[in-house]
C-alpha cells in the first residue's frame, strides 16, 4: 500500500531491488504495492520505495507457498535443499554496502568537480581583475595623452 509523503530511507528497497529479492518483475512489485500486499511509497522522484520488512514478509510467504505446493503435488519448484539459500538480511546488507560505496564514489567525484570548478573560477576572477587594472591604466594613459595633446594644440595656434 502506498504511504504518501514517506521519504525513502535506509530501510526501504527500490522496486528493482525488491523485484530481484522476490524473483518477480518491477512491474509486479508495483502491482503488489498497489494491491496492498507490499507496503511502499513514492519518493520525490516518483520512484517506488518498498519497506524492507514488507519484502521480507512477502518472501517468507512465497517460500511457504512454494514448499507447501511441492509437498502436495508434483514439484514445480526445486526442493528447498536444491535451491540456493538466500538470507534477506545478508542481501540487504550487501545491497546497502554496494549502494553506499557507489554513493561515496559519486560524492568524491562531485567534490573533485566542485574543487576544479572553484579553482577555474578563482583563476577567471584573477584574470578579470588583471584586465580591469590594465583597462584602468590604459584609460588613465589615454587621458594623459589627450591632455598633453590639448596643451600642444594651444601652443601651436597663431596669435593674432
Amino acid at each position: 500500500m502506498y504511504v504518501p509523503g514517506v521519504a525513502p530511507s535506509a530501510d526501504t528497497f527500490t522496486a528493482a531491488q525488491a523485484a530481484q529479492i522476490l524473483g518477480v518483475s518491477e512491474r509486479r512489485v508495483r502491482q503488489l504495492v498497489n494491491e496492498g500486499k507490499l507496503t511502499g511509497s513514492r519518493d520525490d522522484n516518483g520512484q517506488v520505495r518498498v519497506a524492507q520488512r514488507s519484502v521480507t514478509e512477502e518472501r517468507k510467504r512465497r517460500r511457504k507457498r512454494a514448499d507447501g505446493a511441492s509437498r502436495r503435488g508434483p514439484a514445480t519448484a526445486p526442493p528447498a535443499a536444491a535451491r540456493p539459500s538466500l538470507d534477506v538480511d545478508e542481501l540487504a546488507t550487501a545491497v546497502a554496502t554496494a549502494v553506499g560505496q557507489r554513493l561515496e564514489g559519486q560524492l568524491e567525484l562531485t567534490r573533485r568537480a566542485e574543487s576544479l570548478i572553484r579553482s577555474e573560477l578563482d583563476e577567471e576572477r584573477a584574470r578579470r581583475i588583471e584586465a580591469e587594472a590594465k583597462l584602468a591604466a590604459a584609460t588613465a594613459r589615454a587621458a594623459e595623452l589627450e591632455s598633453a595633446l590639448a596643451k600642444r594644440r594651444g601652443f601651436l595656434r597663431r596669435r593674432g
